[in-house]
């Protein structure tokens, strides 16, 4: 039996059918979590891809799912400005500067505003760029105005899309946390001393040291993940409030945080911090904090003054938010430091995980400087509780 050999546009179109399929996989696997198809299947079509790509090397272009590692190693990073300031955040402990800080946002508001919770990561904070859909820079925090650029890496974590869902914004820059689950972290120590290397201090400096090599094919071989949860800038979308952002964020494919709640009262957030911390055992990343945001308009987040409190800090981003830590100090009943969720195999979802810090304006009487980039406002406001 003789077996039709195919044109140059068929080959060219299986390939494209191929990418969708793999990226659409990708998408219900990593964000979703729920996969439709067995691993064995998603082999097989990706080794098809491979095989076709092979064949046909003019084919081949730097979006595709085999393209994850490209380039050879470098002697440096460059240096990349970020679209927006990525601050750090102070740290508090007390629950009585949490309710100022609510308080401050009531009054402001006119009204007590719902609340956005979610755990806060400790990793390593980066910067995607997506241009016109497809990913085209990604660098640390730095200095916050400058970090290094670390796209070559960052595009062999599996669980960053390197095209974008659906219909993509013009232009669209996003926060996140690259991140090590400690299950993983553990192996990779153990492999590590079988090879006679130095192992990782913990979790957070093995995603750091993973990321930051000048050898992109060493950060393929880690079991590293990434999750989104602010947006720095947007061209082309009418998002409104962090809520639909992150929203819109998992529908182009970027995996965020299933863990984040919304609540009503301050009571509702001492309830998501306890339950949180009873469950820090079962859980497989380590968090140390939950983020508290209001769920308030972009517009309205960018034309509220800082919150006039006594004790502040300059550091945020996005909207005014608040950063509590697993202390026992803050929550004496439910003491202890969240960790993350459970393990997953390595084609899988980031996962969730607090870390304590935030910021408290410096003053009362100064306004937090306010970028506009798209739709989107960046409000240098944020308190915190640890």
């Amino acid at each position: 039996m003789t077996v039709r050999r195919r044109s140059p546009a068929e080959i060219a179109r299986r390939i494209g059918e191929l990418r969708q399929v793999i990226r659409e996989h990708d998408y219900r696997y990593y964000v979703l979590d729920r996969p439709t198809i067995s691993d064995a299947r998603y082999d097989r079509l990706f080794g098809e891809l491979v095989v076709l790509e092979r064949a046909h090397p003019e084919l081949v272009t730097t979006e595709s799912p085999t393209q994850r590692v490209a380039g050879t190693p470098s002697a440096a990073f460059a240096a990349a400005r970020h679209a927006a300031p990525m601050l750090s955040l102070d740290a508090t402990t007390s629950e009585d500067e949490v309710r100022q800080f609510a308080d401050s946002i009531a009054r402001t508001l006119g009204r007590a505003p719902e609340w956005v919770l979610e755990p806060k990561y400790d990793g390593l904070s980066v910067e995607l760029v997506y241009e016109a859909g497809r990913l085209a820079v990604a660098a640390t925090r730095g200095d916050g105005e400058r970090g290094e650029d670390v796209t070559a890496n960052a595009r062999t974590i599996r669980t960053l899309p390197l095209v974008l869902r659906g219909s993509p914004v013009a232009r669209l820059a996003v926060r996140g946390e690259v991140i090590m689950r400690r299950s993983a972290f553990r192996e990779l120590n153990a492999t590590l001393a079988k090879e006679g290397q130095p192992p990782f201090a913990n979790p957070r400096n093995a995603a750091a040291g993973s990321l930051r090599q000048l050898d992109p094919s060493i950060t393929a071989a880690r079991p590293l993940e990434i999750v989104i949860y602010d947006v720095l800038a947007v061209e082309g979308a009418d998002w409104t409030s962090a809520s639909q952002a992150i929203g819109a964020l998992r529908e182009l494919g970027l995996p965020t945080s299933s863990l984040h709640r919304r609540a009503a009262a301050l009571e509702a957030i001492r309830d998501y911090h306890a339950d949180l911390s009873e469950r820090r055992d079962e859980l497989d990343l380590e968090i140390d904090g939950i983020v508290v945001k209001p769920a308030i308009s972009y517009a309205a987040a960018s034309a509220m003054p800082r919150h006039a409190s006594s004790r502040a800090a300059s550091h945020a981003h996005a909207r005014p938010s608040c950063i509590v830590g697993l202390s026992r100090s803050a929550f004496p009943e439910s003491a202890g430091a969240l960790r993350g969720c459970s393990p997953r195999r390595s084609r899988h979802s980031t996962g969730l995980r607090p870390r304590a810090s935030a910021s408290w304006p410096r003053s009362s009487d100064r306004r937090p400087p306010v970028r506009f980039i798209g739709s989107c406002a960046i409000a240098r406001t944020a308190a915190c509780w640890r």
